[in-house]
C-alpha cells in the first residue's frame, strides 16, 4: 500500500509561485513511490501537479482541513505556507494524526515534527512553539 503524503501550500498572485516550485522539486527528489494529495489554492497547482487531486481551500488558510484529514488519512503532512497564525498552527497540529514537515522562511510559532528553513539569517529561526522531540534544520 503506498503511504499517502498531504501538501498545504498556494500558489497565486498573493503568495508567489516559490512555494509550489519549492514543493514541485521536493516531490520530484523524493523518488519513492506515494499518493499525493494538494490542499491549497490557486489555479497553478494544477498546472504544476495535473494528475494530482486537489483540495481547494476557501477564504480561510484552513477551510476543510478536519474534512480534507479525515478523507485523505496521511501518512504525512507537509506545509509550505508563510502566513499561518499561532492559532492556525494550534489547530492544524491538533488534528494531523500523522507527522507534519514545515518549509518556512520565516520563523515563528510553527508547530511541527521537523521544520526546513533554507534562510541564513539567525533572527528567521527562532521556533518558540517546537515540540520538545522536534526538529529545526536550517541555513547558516
Amino acid at each position: 500500500m503506498l503511504k499517502k503524503i498531504l501538501i498545504r501550500v498556494d500558489a497565486d498572485c498573493n503568495i508567489g509561485l516559490a512555494h509550489i516550485v519549492r514543493i514541485h522539486a521536493l516531490i520530484k527528489a523524493m523518488g519513492e513511490p506515494y499518493e499525493l494529495f494538494l490542499w491549497g489554492r490557486g489555479v497553478n497547482i494544477q498546472n504544476y501537479f495535473p494528475a494530482v487531486q486537489v483540495f481547494e481551500t476557501g477564504d480561510g488558510l484552513l477551510d476543510g482541513m478536519k474534512d480534507i484529514l479525515e478523507k485523505v488519512n496521511p501518512d504525512l503532512l507537509i506545509t509550505d505556507h508563510p502566513h499561518l497564525s499561532a492559532d492556525h498552527w494550534s489547530q492544524l497540529s491538533g488534528a494531523a494524526l500523522c507527522p507534519v514537515i514545515c518549509i518556512d522562511d520565516e520563523g515563528g510559532p510553527v508547530i511541527a515534527d521537523l521544520i526546513l528553513n533554507g534562510t541564513v539569517l539567525p533572527a528567521y529561526h527562532h521556533y518558540p512553539a517546537l515540540p520538545s522531540d522536534g526538529m529545526v534544520l536550517s541555513g547558516g
